[in-house]
């Protein structure tokens, strides 16, 4: 899904929470260091995925105003203000779209930034009076900022360490790829892998499990590639060229898989009764390190 299309969908729901929060204005040049303050704050959120500040929402009616893009800065001046007063520093994006005859703006704080605790690097002072310290921790939590605390510390050196794929499309089918110039007909789904982790990983096996009333099965994935790509080769199977994803790293793949003729049938059997599949994802690297997902509903779509 585009940023886009998450940011009106953040806005139709109307909620702020730890991954999204609505502000009336951009933030007024007396106000930076609440700038800074609220980007760190979602970037040491260990909840998964990309947060979004977004602009010309009222933060109490949620309705949509009428803010200046001329009072929206150049993404090079917020990345100035983050490298000065932050550590390290938080991978960002600032980015605007029409939207019912407004303009929506936004800041993504992209959910590759892994490396926390983000730390205020020195103090932010104006006027004579101090904003922020030197040291300080700000987390994100619900739909508010808070200055970290033991247990929010240790949450955040844990989830360094942790290994999480998460299943974020409906299962497509089409019968346009091809394998060595021969038409297969394959099912892919997109997730993500989330490596918040010291270690590199190479997955040479990722299997996975369907489990509806009816029936149950797995199947190994094939590939691993982009949601475009129409032409493999066997060598490219994730068995023989295993998915390599580095330390602190979180990416977003597509995965294909072919199915058994009985298992084509059940499948078959399932999209046209529009049931859904409790779905799961098994992987194991070249070291035999186990990373299970969540189980999801997964619907299916045909092409």
């Amino acid at each position: 899904m585009k940023d886009k299309d998450i940011v009106i969908e953040l806005i139709s729901n109307k909620k702020e929470t730890e991954s999204c929060d609505f502000k009336r204005d951009f933030y007024h040049k007396t106000k930076k260091h609440d700038m800074i303050k609220d980007i760190a704050s979602f970037a040491n959120s260990t909840i998964p995925g990309d947060k979004y500040i977004i602009f010309n929402i009222d933060d109490v009616t949620r309705e949509i105003g009428e803010i200046s893009m001329e009072s929206i800065p150049d993404v090079s001046e917020i990345n100035g203000l983050l490298r000065e007063y932050c550590e390290p520093h938080i991978d960002i994006k600032l980015d605007s779209f029409e939207y019912k005859k407004s303009c929506i703006a936004y800041i993504k704080i992209n959910c590759n930034n892994l490396n926390r605790p983000y730390v205020i690097k020195k103090d932010f002072t104006k006027d004579k009076k101090t904003y922020l310290h030197q040291g300080q921790i700000y987390i994100r939590k619900n739909s508010d900022n808070f200055r970290a605390n033991r247990q929010d510390l240790d949450e955040i050196y844990e989830s360094r360490e942790k290994c999480k794929i998460e299943i974020c499309s409906p299962i497509s089918v089409c019968e346009e790829f091809k394998v060595n110039k021969a038409r297969v007909t394959l099912y892919y789904f997109q997730f993500i892998f989330n490596n918040e982790s010291k270690r590199n990983y190479l997955l040479n096996k990722i299997e996975i499990n369907f489990c509806s009333p009816k029936n149950s099965f797995s199947t190994d994935v094939k590939f691993i590639d982009e949601i475009n790509k129409k032409v493999f080769c066997t060598s490219d199977e994730i068995s023989t060229t295993p998915f390599s994803i580095s330390a602190h790293t979180s990416i977003k793949k597509t995965l294909y898989f072919a199915l058994s003729a009985s298992c084509t049938e059940v499948m078959k059997e399932v999209i046209d009764r529009g049931d859904k599949y409790v779905v799961s994802l098994t992987a194991s690297d070249l070291n035999h390190k186990i990373i299970n997902s969540e189980k999801v509903d997964l619907s299916f779509k045909s092409e």
